[in-house]
């Protein structure tokens, strides 16, 4: 079995986001990170997949739940000689157990699942506990209890992981060592050299250095590029809104819009200069009445000055005629 993938959602220091890590190769792989950062949390996880049911309440699970509450979920990629799957547990809330295929296929659920997880680590240690071991302590792999049967079962199982630490010990004692130890620092040092001055420098010409020129010169075509897809970028919207300019020009239904609008306009033109010609009109007859109002308020004071001197005359006439009567007398 081979580890492609880990998941982690809602997990301790993960509470409310997911963490990921993939594309896990053949060889060997480190995590490197500062302290606190998460690194146990995903071999806790690990463990906690393999080797707890989906539906335990035990203090290893229970770790897993961050302060703030709430379901955790561990899910990996694996890869056998029956093909790549996919493995998904979650705890405590709802909890729930899936194995699906390469293609999202259904494979197993709930029990099920579990028994297909025993199945895949064939019932021991033949999964990746001794390893989860060696990093992590014993996990709690070891049987619980006081009986004759688990003192035994824990003692081959501690027997199992000396034999393995003792394995790994003599391959760094073999390797860190002697004369390989000598021809690899020998071989390092020629790899330096290749690269490097004595003074830590990149040397003209070399691998660093054309290493170096060339992260510069991408540097600046990036600059370059940033700037082009900036202007395109632009034009590709300029170009967008003419097309939908475009679209609405020549849309049927938007051209028949158009010309009833124009027809309306037309009409609405066509009624605003009859309008407009009634109003000047009304203007021109105003003036008109204007002026034959002053003309006529000309006239009413020349028949006014007319009438006071008709009214003068009668006086003078009546003065005269009372005159001439005394005169007669």
């Amino acid at each position: 079995m081979k580890l492609r993938a880990i998941e982690l959602t809602n997990l301790r220091r993960f509470a409310g986001r997911r963490a990921v890590l993939s594309d896990l190769g053949d060889g060997i792989t480190v995590l490197s990170e500062p302290n606190e950062f998460g690194k146990s949390t995903f071999f806790d996880a690990l463990h906690a997949l393999f080797f707890e049911r989906h539906r335990s309440s035990r203090a290893p699970v229970k770790a897993l739940q961050p302060h703030a509450g709430g379901a955790p979920e561990v899910a990996v990629e694996i890869e056998s000689t029956q093909g790549r799957f996919r493995i998904h547990k979650r705890f405590l809330s709802r909890a729930q157990a899936r194995i699906t295929d390469a293609q999202g296929r259904l494979i197993a659920q709930e029990d099920e699942a579990e028994a297909w997880i025993d199945r895949l680590l064939d019932g021991g240690l033949a999964g990746p506990s001794g390893l989860l071991w060696v990093r992590q302590g014993l996990l709690g792999l070891e049987p619980e209890g006081n009986s004759a049967a688990d003192r035994q079962d824990r003692d081959r199982n501690l027997g199992t992981r000396r034999d393995l630490l003792s394995s790994v010990a003599g391959e760094i004692d073999m390797m860190t060592g002697g004369r390989r130890m000598d021809a690899v620092l020998d071989r390092v040092g020629q790899e330096m050299a290749r690269l490097a001055t004595a003074t830590g420098r990149p040397r003209a010409g070399g691998e660093w250095q054309r290493a170096i020129e060339e992260a510069e010169r991408l540097s600046r075509a990036e600059t370059e590029a940033r700037d082009k897809a900036a202007r395109l970028s632009g034009d590709l919207a300029r170009r967008s809104e003419v097309t939908r300019m475009l679209a609405r020009v020549t849309d049927p239904e938007a051209a028949r819009a158009r010309q009833a609008a124009l027809t309306q306009a037309e009409e609405a033109h066509q009624a605003a200069r009859k309008h407009a010609d009634r109003l000047a009109q009304a203007e021109r007859d105003l003036t008109l009445a204007r002026m034959a109002e002053t003309t006529a308020r000309q006239q009413i004071d020349q028949t006014r000055q007319l009438s006071d001197r008709v009214t003068q005359a009668r006086e003078t006439l009546r003065l005269a005629e009372a005159r001439a009567v005394a005169a007669r007398d």
